[in-house]
């Protein structure tokens, strides 16, 4: 007797997990070439900081916890109105909700040159962060003016 063995069958959670290993290696080679940070910004998870209360939220918990480098240098991204901006926790929108606070070794002004000058050319013209304008900390300024007035 000949039996005919052209296909062998496949089961369904075989196929199940070839499509999930495939969707965690396009993660993976997505996640290194892009960077982390970015991948979940445009997927829009684990990105944090979407409004000025999570902002809060993540800066009570960093004077709590002592973390000066989380109170101090980590600009998170917000929505003000329909713009984008990044803030720390120095920032007014923040500073005035704030019960617990730190003592950071730089003012803002330091704190923002610093981030936008990690930031490429290119993200430096359409990213913009707190910056101090010498009556307070809550202007708002593109981080390529920024950069230029630090030089």
């Amino acid at each position: 007797m000949k039996v005919n063995k052209k296909g062998q069958e496949m089961s369904v959670a075989t196929l199940v997990l070839i499509v999930i290993g495939i969707v965690v290696l396009v993660m993976l080679i997505l996640g290194f070439t892009m960077g982390w940070q970015n991948l979940w910004n445009k997927i829009n998870i684990f990105g944090g900081g979407s409004d000025v209360s999570t902002v809060i939220q993540a800066c009570t918990l960093a004077a709590n916890a002592g973390d000066k480098y989380a109170y101090c240098s980590e600009f998170k991204l917000i929505k003000i109105g329909n713009e984008k901006v990044y803030v720390n926790c120095q920032s007014n929108q923040v500073d005035t909700s704030l019960t617990s606070k730190l003592d950071c070794d730089k003012k803002i002004d330091g704190n923002a040159e610093t981030f936008c000058g990690t930031l490429s050319v290119e993200a430096q013209k359409t990213t913009k962060a707190v910056f101090s304008s010498g009556e307070g900390t809550g202007a708002f300024k593109s981080c390529t003016d920024i950069v230029a007035a630090k030089t």
